[in-house]
């Protein structure tokens, strides 16, 4: 069986490196789409980028407090290009982020970032808080069978593509309130376990909630639901609120 590769506290400008040299090996073969891949364990076959299995994956644990905008900007520079923001002063990620199956052991940051393609964080477990607060995810968001141990961050963010939170699990509450959805949004099968806040958030096509579970308070307020919402077989342990929800 394949070990994880571990990135420990001292670590960090190691990962930065790896995650660099990872993308000078794409364009050796190529791949004009470049991917900032966390996951480095396609580091030694990168044509995986592109076409992987799951099992084939050498899984990546980042033990150490996790700060995308510094690990971006720092990225950035050894390709001598300049960060760049866009009108809410979120750094702009240029690249196609690749976190598939990454173990985040500490906390974990990607507040005030525009994702500019798509991002994938298919398999990967947040033991502590991750903070996606007031971030844009411009592309298609991939967080299906994703661990949320702490508290999970997504409020005023927005998601011009697909949301797919696909039987993730979120161990405590989980804050997505006065979030956009643009396109659908799929909680189906999801587990909540602590509070789940989507309090004035707006859903512009499907909102998919269908057999999820709720074990905390499910907080709806003033949400609005432009095309079909779909809770059925859902179950309700706490409160549910949908007051002033359209």
């Amino acid at each position: 069986m394949k070990q994880p590769r571990v990135y420990n506290d001292e670590d960090q400008s190691k990962l930065i490196n790896d995650i660099y040299f990872n993308l000078i090996s794409q364009k050796s073969i190529g791949i004009a789409e470049n991917d900032l891949v966390l996951n480095i364990g396609h580091a030694e076959n990168v044509e995986l980028i592109k076409y992987y299995k799951y099992n084939e994956l050498i899984k990546t644990k980042i033990n150490f407090e996790f700060n995308f905008k510094q690990i971006l900007e720092d990225v950035l520079r050894l390709e001598n290009k300049k960060p760049k923001y866009d009108e809410k002063k979120n750094i702009i990620c240029p690249y196609k982020v690749n976190a598939t199956a990454v173990t985040f052991s500490g906390g974990s940051t990607f507040s005030d970032t525009t994702f500019s393609v798509n991002a994938n964080f298919y398999r990967s477990t947040f033991s502590g808080v991750a903070n996606f607060s007031e971030s844009t995810f411009s592309g298609e968001a991939y967080f299906n069978r994703s661990t949320f141990s702490g508290e999970a961050y997504f409020n005023r963010s927005t998601f011009s593509g697909v949301a797919n939170f696909y039987r993730s699990t979120f161990s405590v509450d989980a804050n997505f309130s006065s979030s956009t959805f643009s396109v659908d949004a799929n909680f189906y099968d999801s587990t909540f376990s602590g509070n789940a806040n989507f309090y004035d958030s707006t859903f512009s096509r499907d909102a998919n909630f269908y057999r999820s579970t709720f074990s905390g308070d499910a907080n709806f307020n003033r949400s609005t639901f432009s095309v079909d919402a779909y809770f059925n077989r859902s179950t309700f342990s706490g409160e549910a609120y949908f007051n002033r929800s359209t």
